[in-house]
């Protein structure tokens, strides 16, 4: 996911949900990792019910028009990361 957000940074947004753990923990995270990019704390759950995540890692597009165009449970590669976005050009 860093190496996506970092290539495509200004032209896909690119935003990771984290589901229960708390703001200390996250960052914590994020600094050991070297990750910069954005998470929503979804620390009470109401985004993951939102949208009926039943599992995580689980990646969800969104259109530039606000509209969900795709869901895909599991790890995804770069390379299905990069195609999945093509497809909503």
């Amino acid at each position: 996911m860093q190496a996506f957000y970092e290539k495509y940074r200004g032209q896909t947004a690119l935003l990771t949900i984290n589901i229960g753990d708390s703001a200390e923990k996250v960052k914590a995270f994020m600094a050991e990792g070297g990750y910069s990019l954005p998470v929503l704390l979804d620390t009470g759950g109401e985004v993951a019910r939102a949208y009926r995540v039943n599992g995580v890692p689980s990646t969800f597009l969104v259109d530039s028009r606000g509209n969900l165009a795709g869901y895909y449970p599991g790890l995804l590669t770069m390379d299905v990361l990069e195609g999945l976005t093509r497809k909503l050009e």
